[in-house]
């Protein structure tokens, strides 16, 4: 019985099918979901300023990042690698490996031939995006 009730559902109908997509390009991929945007759609409205509260600067030739009212994550590159910090980086679990002078920094140097760990860094810019900015 069960079976045949599904057999006559649309193919897609199916919840388990649903897939997130930007409201604006109807990209599925990179879809950041508290904003329902793809990561480029995100990327190009947090830029022109369409999103309250996201931010980004160029301060010292590198990229910052922040929500609200601080600062969240930079991005520095080197000839040899990229050093990404996180400035309240002691408060993530576990903390970024490189330490800093400043107390609540940490840093992440990604050389050109290094394993990332993907799974990491996305879960150490998640706990970035929820915690207090910091304020230069």
């Amino acid at each position: 019985q069960a079976m045949r009730k599904l057999q006559k559902m649309p193919r897609n109908a199916s919840p388990t099918r649903v897939v997130n997509r930007c409201m604006l390009t109807g990209r599925s991929r990179a879809y950041v979901r508290r904003f329902g945007l793809s990561r480029i759609a995100f990327r190009e409205m947090a830029l022109s300023g369409m999103i309250p509260g996201v931010r980004k600067a160029v301060k010292w030739n590198s990229p910052f990042y922040g929500a609200n009212d601080g600062w969240l994550v930079s991005f520095h590159c080197f000839t040899n690698y990229l050093k990404v910090t996180f400035f309240n980086g002691a408060t993530l679990s576990p903390p970024p490996p490189g330490r800093s002078k400043h107390e609540n920094v940490r840093y992440l140097d990604i050389r050109e031939n290094d394993a990332i760990d993907e799974k990491r860094l996305t879960k150490w810019l998640r706990q970035a995006a929820k915690s207090p900015g910091w304020k230069i």
